[in-house]
């Protein structure tokens, strides 16, 4: 199958049914005895509340790094990104989903994409995890979940960018089995040197990282 037919194939998956290759949003989840649930959802099926939660998590966690970055923080692009038609979400909150007291708390936001070898990936452009539920194994959990949804859908590889004054965030993806890949602007080249592109220019502040699957 061409790598066309096999995003477009991918494209078409409802978040019903890829919620129910990856086993979510059925049974409850629990991490160090602490009780999710979980959620799968595109953009369409979002309500205004958990855009905004989704929003708020990310610029608590990102905004003062990506203010630093050659990033820049620009709310509007950012916005039309996460919430673009054809993202998806995995959305785990804090508490009974049928409870009023419940808190997204964590999500990972992913598309099904050409990479940059040309091949069907899963794109993982957010993974985020409140204050106070990181280290109880909610980065591992989305990043499994990932991995079988880009199986299920014949994808080859994960990939995420990462800035690099993000240590914790860089040092968690490796310890998931992430690398650095070919075509990340620090890659090195054949013979053990990062590519040389001139003396005037500037080292890259992210990493692009990939996972084989």
């Amino acid at each position: 199958m061409t790598t066309s037919k096999v995003l477009k194939q991918a494209n078409k998956a409802s978040a019903k049914e890829i919620a129910e290759v990856a086993q979510l949003g059925t049974d409850g989840l629990t991490l160090e005895d602490t009780k999710f649930y979980t959620r799968v959802a595109n953009p369409s099926s979002l309500s205004e509340s958990d855009r905004q939660d989704i929003w708020n998590i990310f610029e608590t966690n990102m905004r003062s790094l990506t203010e630093r970055s050659s990033l820049g923080w620009d709310p509007k692009e950012k916005k039309e990104e996460l919430f673009h038609r054809d993202s998806r979400f995995i959305l785990v909150g804090h508490g009974d989903q049928n409870s009023s007291q419940k808190a997204l708390v964590a999500y990972t936001m992913f598309r099904f994409e050409v990479g940059y070898e040309e091949d069907p990936s899963v794109y993982c452009y957010e993974l985020q995890v409140c204050d106070g539920f990181r280290g109880l194994g909610l980065g591992r959990f989305l990043v499994d979940k990932l991995a079988i949804i880009g199986k299920h859908w014949h994808m080859e590889k994960i990939l995420l960018t990462v800035l690099k004054e993000n240590i914790a965030a860089r040092e968690a993806y490796h310890k998931l089995g992430f690398q650095l890949d070919p075509n990340s602007p620090d890659y090195p080249d054949s013979s053990g040197e990062e590519e040389d592109t001139g003396a005037e220019a500037e080292e890259a502040d992210y990493e692009i990282l990939s996972r084989e699957l």
